[in-house]
């Protein structure tokens, strides 16, 4: 899947699980000014910080798709093979406060496309079970100027 995905040198890309080390070491070097960010248990987490302690742009962290602890807007690609999450409204809640505006996520497989579209996402790409979406872009807040007369 990582394989298939058109990432920019400069993403901050976060995978809601961890792949296998090679993919990583080859993600890493796709992401030579950017970041990658796994989410995993803590077994998974501590084995693949083992694994990949040689790499700069690259974290591990014990967190789910359900409670991401960065801030708002900060990851340019999510990526994940499956929605398998145990709370998907709070995933969607979470994976669209994380993206930027104009952010893409990829899903290898997608159980829940309404809830996606229903949370702002545009549909780019919806081939066999995997889609690609993109965040809407953030709307201007509407200025309301006093009228000056005379």
């Amino acid at each position: 899947m990582l394989s298939q995905i058109p990432f920019r040198d400069n993403d901050r890309c976060l995978l809601l699980w961890i792949p296998e080390i090679a993919a990583v070491e080859a993600l890493s070097k796709r992401l030579s000014r950017g970041i990658l960010v796994a989410l995993g248990d803590d077994d998974a987490v501590r084995a693949a910080r083992r694994a990949a302690s040689h790499l700069e742009n690259v974290m591990f962290v014990n967190a789910s798709a359900e409670e991401i602890p960065w801030r708002d807007n900060l990851f340019t690609v999510i990526a994940a093979q499956i929605d398998d999450w145990p709370s998907p409204s709070h995933a969607v809640r979470e994976l669209t406060r994380v993206l930027e505006p104009e952010g893409r996520l990829y899903l290898e497989e997608c159980r829940f496309p309404d809830r996606l579209l229903e949370a702002g996402f545009r549909a780019i790409d919806t081939t066999n079970r995997a889609f690609r979406l993109e965040k809407a872009p953030l709307r201007p807040a509407a200025v309301h100027l006093p009228v000056l007369r005379g």
